[in-house]
């Protein structure tokens, strides 16, 4: 017996409308296929703004200061 898979975080996103779907038949099987909508565009940007700006701060502690 297949497992049946979940991905809750896609249907999250799906219903908050960041990720539109469509199913199609390959070899066979169904496949789902996900595409990035406007408003998932603009939340990447924004998530990938904040993601840099932790990223750079970890980065300045973990160097110390730095001496002329």
């Amino acid at each position: 017996m297949a497992k049946a898979w979940s991905y809750p975080v896609l249907h999250m996103l799906e219903r908050e409308g960041a990720l539109q779907s469509r199913r199609q038949s390959v070899s066979g099987r169904s496949r789902i296929y996900y595409s990035l909508t406007p408003k998932g565009e603009s939340r990447l940007t924004n998530v990938s703004g904040s993601w840099q700006r932790i990223a750079q701060a970890i980065r300045s502690v973990l160097e110390g200061p730095r001496h002329a």
